[in-house]
C-alpha cells in the first residue's frame, strides 16, 4: 500500500479508491449521515474521473431499468466524461490542453509523468459539458501504468506528429491499447504541428480513419487551426447529438472551429477523395 494514501492529492491508481473511501466514513462521522443520503458528497474536491454517485433520474434511467456499465456522470453544470489524451512523447498531447484552459502556447517542452489531470469545460448548445481529461506520458518508462489510467474512460483522442513518421505508425497501437480496456468508445486522432513541413500526408490521415473506424483531423495547436473539432466530435457522439454546436459563454466571444482557408480546404476535399480510393491493405506497416 502506498504510504500516502490518506492524501488526497496522491494520483496512484491503486491510492484513489482507498483514500475515498476513508473521506466518506470521515464524513459520515461527522454528519451522522453517508453521502449517497444527501445526494452530494463530503466537500472535498473529487478527482478527475472518479465514479459520482447519481440516481436513477439523473442518470436518465426508468425505474427498474438497469444502469449502463458506463453510467453518465453529472456535476452541477451538466454531464462530464473521462477523456484520455494518448500519443508518443512531444506530439502535442499538454500543449492542446494548456491551449484551451489558458489560451497559451508553451514555448519550452516538458515532459509528462505517469498521467496530469485537467479539467476542461465546454459551452455547447446543449449546455455545458465537463470533459476530465487524463493527459498520458508518450514514454516507454511509463507503459507499465497506462491500464489503470484507461479504467473507466468515456472517449479518447490519439495524437501524432505529422513530422515524425514513427508516431503515425505508432497510432494503431496505441488506438488498440485503449480499446482492450475500454472498449468500444470515441476516439479522435489528429496529425498535430500541420504548421510545420510535414512528412506524414493529409491522405494517410484519412486512410487511418478509414482503416482504424476513428475520426481524423489534421490539427495546429499553435495556430489553432482545427482545435475546438476534436471536442466538438466527441461532445456530438456522447451526447448523441450531431447538430451540436460550441456556444459563447458570458461574457467571452463565441468558440467557434478555427476555419480553414479556401486552399486548405480544396486540398484536405482532393486528399479525402484520394484516400477513398486507396484500397486498404491488411498489412500496411504504416497503420
Amino acid at each position: 500500500m502506498c504510504v500516502c494514501v490518506a492524501n488526497r492529492s496522491c494520483k496512484h491508481p491503486f491510492c484513489v479508491p482507498i483514500a475515498d473511501a476513508m473521506l466518506s466514513r470521515l464524513w459520515g462521522m461527522i454528519t451522522g449521515k453517508r453521502p449517497a443520503e444527501e445526494g452530494g458528497e463530503p466537500p472535498a474536491k473529487r478527482r478527475a474521473g472518479s465514479p459520482r454517485s447519481t440516481s436513477s433520474a439523473s442518470r436518465g434511467n426508468t425505474p427498474g431499468q438497469a444502469a449502463s456499465s458506463k453510467p453518465q456522470q453529472f456535476y452541477i453544470g451538466g454531464p462530464e466524461f473521462k477523456l484520455l489524451l494518448l500519443g508518443d512523447g512531444q506530439t502535442g498531447k499538454t500543449c492542446f490542453v494548456q491551449r484551451h484552459l489558458s489560451g497559451e502556447f508553451p514555448q519550452v517542452y516538458r515532459p509528462t509523468e505517469g498521467c496530469e489531470m485537467r479539467k476542461l469545460k465546454v459551452s455547447t448548445s446543449q449546455g455545458p459539458v465537463l470533459f476530465n481529461i487524463w493527459d498520458t506520458a508518450g514514454q516507454e518508462q511509463f507503459s507499465g501504468l497506462r491500464d489503470g489510467y484507461f479504467i473507466g474512460s468515456q472517449c479518447a483522442m490519439v495524437f501524432f506528429d505529422v513530422t515524425k513518421r514513427e508516431s503515425h505508425q505508432n497510432v494503431a497501437r496505441w488506438v488498440s491499447e485503449v480499446r482492450k480496456v475500454t472498449g468500444d468508445i470515441p476516439i479522435v486522432v489528429v496529425g498535430n504541428k500541420i504548421d510545420l513541413p510535414r512528412i506524414v500526408k493529409a491522405q494517410e490521415g484519412s486512410l487511418l480513419m478509414r482503416k482504424l473506424k476513428v475520426q481524423y483531423y489534421d490539427l495546429s495547436v499553435k495556430t489553432r487551426f482545427n482545435l475546438e473539432m476534436p471536442l466538438l466530435c466527441l461532445a456530438r457522439r456522447l451526447l448523441h447529438d450531431n447538430s451540436l454546436k460550441l456556444v459563447a459563454e458570458e461574457g467571452q466571444l463565441p468558440r467557434t472551429p478555427s476555419a480553414p482557408s479556401s486552399r486548405q480546404r480544396r486540398q484536405a476535399e482532393l486528399d479525402l477523395a484520394r484516400a477513398t480510393n486507396v484500397p486498404i491493405e491488411d498489412d500496411d506497416d504504416d497503420l
